[in-house]
């Protein structure tokens, strides 16, 4: 079971994706999060082709592999943006938040703060067992049935 927790951004452009997803893949706590390296790319609207870039700071951050990240290979869309029958395979990386709170800090935008902060909240409930307290009931019964929670301005 992947649990998806996503992140809102104030600002639209052109190629900047409106979610940055936390992903689960079990209740298990001591199963870590993880942030797909593509999605992060995105939310964080860096111009650089998304698979260079991960290779490039997981280098410069001497990251483990099978520690701070997986290597992945995953179904991805045509060129057309549709599934077909004759798919492409697409690498990304599964990042721990601890990696992929170092590389959104590294990109010194308002998105890349954004992403750190949300991304550090994500951490801290994690090694803690916590959730954020809010005063909104519908998110905090949507946090409990492992839904998404949108974080951004209200």
């Amino acid at each position: 079971m992947t649990t998806r927790m996503n992140v809102t951004g104030p600002e639209q452009g052109d190629g900047w994706v409106e979610v940055l997803v936390v992903y689960r893949d079990c209740d298990e706590p001591s199963v870590a999060p993880w942030v797909s390296a593509e999605e992060l790319h995105a939310f964080l609207a860096v111009p650089q082709d998304s698979l260079s870039w991960a290779e490039i700071r997981i280098r410069r951050g001497s990251f483990i592999e099978g520690t701070d990240y997986t290597r992945v290979q995953r179904c991805g869309p045509t060129a057309s943006g549709t599934l077909h029958r004759n798919r492409r395979w697409a690498r990304d990386f599964h990042l721990h938040l601890d990696p992929a709170l170092t590389l959104a800090q590294n990109e010194a935008t308002e998105r890349g703060i954004q992403a750190f902060r949300y991304l550090a909240d994500k951490r801290q409930e994690w090694l803690t067992g916590t959730t954020r307290s809010s005063s909104m009931p519908a998110l905090q019964e949507a946090l409990m049935n492992g839904d998404t929670q949108n974080i951004g301005p209200h």
